[in-house]
């Protein structure tokens, strides 16, 4: 069985989740993102723009698909998904039905500076 390679988009300008819109394109080569303008067809570089948030391949308690940049609370309290030395963490040391997305580090960062 194979897990599905999934991204998300946080519009760092806009402050939000990206849903529709133009292309995003990652150069394999060099990893830099460029979005491709619909009505020019021109792509620039949108690095600084967006950020990409990966699909962890799991799902919370609550069948909540866990991604990159996510907070998921378990039994050390809040803490933020990242991906780190092949593998994201907190989700690879937990079972991820013991865990509740409940929030992502844009919008609820609070609940991390909370625990400090």
């Amino acid at each position: 069985m194979t897990r599905p390679i999934k991204f998300r988009v946080w519009d760092n300008e806009k402050k939000s989740y990206k849903k529709t819109g133009n292309v995003l394109l990652m150069d394999i080569e060099d990893g830099e993102i460029y979005e491709s303008d619909d009505d020019t067809g021109i792509s620039y570089l949108a690095e600084k723009k967006y950020s990409l948030e990966q699909f962890t391949g799991l799902k919370d308690k609550n069948g909540k698909e866990i991604y990159e940049g996510d907070i998921v609370k378990n039994g050390n309290g809040y803490e933020p998904v990242i991906y780190v030395h092949g593998s994201f963490e907190p989700v690879c040391y937990f079972d991820p039905l013991s865990m509740q997305v409940v929030g992502n580090v844009h919008e609820n960062a609070n609940l991390l500076e909370e625990q400090k």
